[in-house]
């Protein structure tokens, strides 16, 4: 007999017969969560959710299947039956973290901010060291306006967890936001300190040295050359728009035109895949069309202060 058929014959007789073994159970049931989560990871996404419902079947409060399940369905984009998973699983489990921030995503990536970071919170609340969920609501925070909750989150991110570099440059990415430049910078420089092999570390600081309102750490000549350096590499339109800034910083504007519209171009063929993406895909354009006039006017960029 297949073992496939064997098992799922198996699954039924325990089912129907009541058998306490608990370890031959969790064996089973394991095994088919392995299979729908490995269907998953390649793309297989109906597959694995068969695997799912087979486990669901068999024990209707497991938290795992219904968790890996609204997974699935989220990434086939049927947010409707993931939401009522990840709802699911708070019934089962109200102190686990991950359907909050399953539940988050959702609503971010359709553009509900406001319930977003309501998801994150109540995911913070039962995971006080859930890192992920403190750097994602500083994301939405800027987004919403509010620099100092997102500061704030992002510190107490770094506090968990204060090894990883790219924590310390999404930290930065707040500080740009807020007008901060020399926290941005400070932070930009620990992360290349930490690992130099993050390539966009450099165009981050090309950025600020073009950019900075600060005139005592603005050096174009410096932030030149950092971007000539990443543009060798990298030619997406987020280096080739530091590029532009650092032009214009030397004062060569018809170069800061040429990069800053061929960077627009790129841009606006990106093609966003949810409403998350879409919104800041449009406030990239608005900020960069505002760059390219300051261009054409014969002014280079300035980052302004935020609150």
């Amino acid at each position: 007999m297949p073992k496939r058929i064997f098992l799922f014959t198996f699954l039924i007789f325990i089912y129907l017969y009541g058998c306490k073994d608990s370890d031959v159970d969790e064996q089973v049931v394991g095994e088919y969560l392995y299979k729908g989560k490995s269907y998953c990871q390649t793309g297989q996404f109906e597959e694995g959710i068969q695997q799912f419902d087979i486990v669901i079947g068999f024990d209707p409060e497991n938290y795992d299947a219904f968790l890996y399940r609204g997974m699935a369905y989220r990434d086939i984009k049927d947010d409707n039956k993931a939401i009522e998973d990840f709802e699911k699983c708070i019934q089962i489990n109200p102190d686990g973290p991950k359907a909050y921030f399953e539940l988050s995503s959702i609503w971010s990536n359709q553009g509900n901010f406001t319930k977003a970071v309501k998801y994150l919170t109540k995911a913070i609340k039962a995971d006080k060291n859930f890192v992920n969920a403190y750097a994602t609501r500083a994301i939405l925070n800027v987004q919403m306006g509010r620099m100092n909750h997102a500061v704030k989150d992002m510190n107490d991110a770094i506090t968990i967890n204060s090894k990883d570099p790219m924590l310390y440059i999404a930290r930065a990415h707040v500080f740009e936001k807020q007008g901060d430049c020399q926290s941005a910078l400070s932070d930009f420089e620990k992360a290349k300190s930490m690992n130099n092999k993050i390539s966009s570390t450099n165009s981050n600081i090309a950025w600020i040295l073009a950019t900075c309102q600060d005139e005592n750490l603005r050096n174009g000549t410096e932030a030149f050359e950092l971007a000539s350096q990443a543009i060798k590499n990298d030619s997406r339109h987020f280096t080739l728009h530091i590029m532009a800034a650092a032009c214009a910083e030397i004062g060569d504007f018809k170069k800061a035109i040429n990069y800053q519209e061929k960077s627009i171009q790129l841009l606006k063929k990106e093609a966003p895949a949810h409403n998350f993406a879409r919104i800041f895909i449009e406030q990239q354009l608005k900020d960069y069309s505002k760059q390219l006039k300051s261009y054409k006017n014969n002014k280079p960029w300035r980052l302004k202060k935020k609150q």
